[in-house]
């Protein structure tokens, strides 16, 4: 109430009273009556509460699982009995389940109940602002059929904790199906940081997505709880539908994370624990939309990579967006020798595109790891570089080869060049006549 500018406090006498008859009917083992008076005590704190914020405000309780927690320490979290959001992406969650298979099928129920929300969509957490639409496209839908495989639901909420903010997300994210965005940036970057519990979140092409931006509350901690009534006052001030994300890690033992899920199990004194689905539907109609540009959002790639030495700053990731470049390219060319009925298996050359992809991305996380300096993964990044640069030339050969198959020809002493664009544009190009060629008559 201090902290809302109001000197309101609850009726003392009434609550020692409460509390008093409580106490005395739990050493007599009255269980429904000492239920029944501390039922009466925490009413009137959401009672005084009420006077001084009278909407409902929401608490989410946001768990970031590291690369090495087990699926069964995921679902211990779930087992605490309050809704729970799960940010993750599908790489982690299935190596989470590799540890301990058994307590997948318990996470999916849990999901399927709505006691378990997933935050997350990637397959993995690529450096979206060094790669293309297509590639972000692409690995979106390749973590929604993992999640789909895995849990057996599909992602609604965006979320990752790696720096991935442009401003055309919205326009991807609501054509692939999402619900909502986690507009937060839990590495370093920039981008805007006004916090807000729900707004509108719109692209340059006008596209809409509700999106969240209240940067998290670290509840494992002393510090960070002592910050929840300041916390709580900005929300209440600043948001129509007032919010706080309370992040931890699956294992680490929080108290007054406990305090607030018993409060709340009372009465919403301080809030009612809200999976993000739930935060949504009860913030609809209330939200601002925001726009933002693209100079707005500075991934810290760079920096990051010329600072921490994991990898060459320029060439490292530009190889990789030539790369994955080439690996759109070759999409577009299996397309256009399916259209000219080549002789190709269409679920061959599409296993082949899935497997390089992949190889890709286990790539760019090389690039990335921290466990290890560029001189000594060099060796690892080499090979790595050679085997894909092998397996793209195979597969463009092996592509060109059934395309020309299909062409038209007879003998003669000219030879041609056929000059495919594989982007979806027209453009202008300038392609070099070989020198011992003859050239074809006019």
């Amino acid at each position: 109430s201090r902290r809302r500018h109001h000197y309101v406090d609850p009726d003392q006498i009434l609550l020692t009273a409460e509390m008093r008859a409580a106490a005395v009917a739990a050493t007599t083992g009255d269980e429904h009556t000492a239920r029944q008076h501390l039922g009466k005590a925490y009413e009137q704190l959401r009672e005084v509460r009420e006077r001084i914020y009278p909407q409902s405000c929401y608490l989410l309780d946001l768990c970031l699982p590291g690369e090495l927690d087990s699926a069964a320490a995921i679902l211990s979290a779930v087992e605490s009995g309050s809704p729970l959001n799960l940010l993750c992406s599908a790489r982690e969650l299935r190596q989470a389940a590799e540890h301990s298979p058994a307590a997948l099928d318990l996470l999916a129920q849990a999901a399927a109940d709505g006691r378990l929300q997933i935050l997350g969509g990637h397959a993995i957490e690529s450096r979206t602002g060094l790669g293309s639409m297509a590639a972000l496209i692409n690995d979106l839908q390749q973590g929604a059929a993992e999640l789909h495989h895995l849990l057996g639901i599909t992602p609604q909420h965006w979320a990752r904790r790696r720096f991935g903010l442009t401003a055309s997300l919205p326009a991807v994210l609501t054509w692939l199906g999402y619900q909502s965005a986690l507009h937060v940036a839990l590495d370093d970057g920039l981008y805007p940081d006004r916090e807000r519990s729900q707004f509108d979140w719109q692209s340059p092409d006008g596209s809409l997505i509700a999106a969240a931006s209240r940067i998290p509350l670290a509840i494992d901690s002393a510090a960070g709880f002592q910050k929840l009534a300041d916390r709580l006052n900005e929300t209440m001030q600043e948001d129509q539908t007032a919010a706080i994300f309370l992040a931890r890690l699956p294992q680490t033992r929080s108290p007054w994370l406990n305090d607030l899920r018993r409060a709340a199990a009372w009465a919403p004194v301080l809030g009612e624990f809200a999976t993000m689905d739930q935060l949504c539907r009860n913030a609809e109609g209330s939200r601002l939309a925001e726009r933002h540009q693209h100079s707005d959002y500075l991934s810290p790639a760079l920096i990051q990579s010329a600072v921490l030495k994991t990898e060459p700053p320029v060439s490292g990731p530009a190889l990789i967006r030539c790369w994955q470049q080439d690996l759109e390219s070759l999409r577009q060319l299996t397309a256009i020798a399916h259209v000219m009925k080549a002789d190709l298996s269409a679920v061959a050359v599409a296993d082949q595109l899935t497997g390089l992809e992949q190889r890709l991305a286990d790539i760019e996380l090389l690039h990335v790891d921290l466990d290890s300096m560029l001189p000594e993964k060099q060796p690892q990044l080499d090979s790595a570089w050679d085997g894909m640069r092998q397996a793209l030339r195979l597969l463009r050969d092996d592509l060109a080869e059934a395309v020309s198959a299909r062409l038209p020809s007879q003998p003669t002493e000219v030879r041609g060049l056929l000059l495919l664009n594989t982007l979806p544009f027209a453009r202008t190009h300038e392609v070099q006549w070989p020198a011992a060629w003859k050239r074809p008559a006019a």
